[in-house]
């Protein structure tokens, strides 16, 4: 990825330390969550550079942010609908005069049973502490601030 936006730096724990020196390399990078949390995996320069080399840290913080939204109001709106919000089931289409089957198949929204309803409501609450702003974060050995 581009590096677009300055990151915050951090200084590494001990493990981040022992990797950071075991890989000999200046500093790790990571995307984690504003209220704490790790987001993605922590990389090294090169690899950070290698991973979606077009895009840049600020276009993939808000396509990352606006998919956890996305997925959180899927949620919601299964739990209030009782529809899952992708699955169809296939029904034959019978004509509305005749009754007789055209030969084709529409697809019916999936209705949920009350066990789906509760994991979708897992599900809902496990994003619901994902909503919000994601950072760019620089883990270096000591507060020195290392270049890019």
């Amino acid at each position: 990825m581009i590096i677009d936006i300055e990151p915050i730096i951090i200084k590494a724990n001990n493990f981040e330390r022992t990797c950071i020196e075991m890989r000999e390399i200046d500093a790790l990078y990571e995307i984690r969550f504003a209220n704490g949390g790790e987001f993605s995996t922590q990389w090294d320069k090169k690899s950070f550079d290698e991973f979606l080399p077009k895009k840049t840290i600020s276009e993939m913080l808000t396509s990352w942010e606006e998919t956890i939204k996305r997925r959180y109001d899927e949620a919601v709106n299964a739990i209030e609908t009782g529809i899952h919000p992708t699955w169809e089931r296939d029904e034959r289409e019978y004509h509305p005069i005749t009754k007789v089957w055209t030969g084709k198949m529409i697809g019916v929204p999936y209705k949920l049973d009350k066990n789906q309803i509760q994991g979708w409501k897992r599900i809902a609450e496990n994003l619901e502490k994902k909503l919000g702003k994601l950072i760019f974060v620089k883990i270096v050995v000591d507060n020195l601030v290392v270049s890019n």
